[in-house]
């Protein structure tokens, strides 16, 4: 369902524009949306897809979850599943971003 919605966003953005065949497409994902790139480029490989988008590659690039502590207000990255501070290991942190799905860019 996700790569079928990716593809119908992309085809929208080129469909009113004058260009010809879009080579890559750059995704970005955080972690937290819990997609296997392996799948997602897969399945974006055999959806049916306009002629603009037919031989469009997709790049995708999976972000690490960042916390912020709420004991020492420091900020960390983490590509664990236990969400602690990494400088004084306090578990009373927030998850700062993690869960994005960004069209970064799309290469003509």
């Amino acid at each position: 369902m996700i790569t079928k919605n990716l593809v119908s966003l992309l085809e929208d953005a080129v469909r009113p524009n004058d260009v010809g065949q879009v080579k890559t497409v750059y995704l970005e994902v955080g972690r937290l949306r819990y997609l296997v790139p392996e799948i997602v480029t897969s399945c974006f490989a055999q959806i049916e897809k306009s002629d603009k988008l037919k031989q469009a590659k997709l790049d995708l690039k999976v972000l690490p979850v960042k916390l912020r502590c709420s004991d020492c207000g420091k900020e960390s990255s983490t590509d664990e599943n236990n969400f602690i501070c990494s400088f004084c290991l306090s578990k009373d942190v927030d998850i700062v971003s993690g869960k994005e799905f960004i069209l970064k860019s799309i290469e003509w």
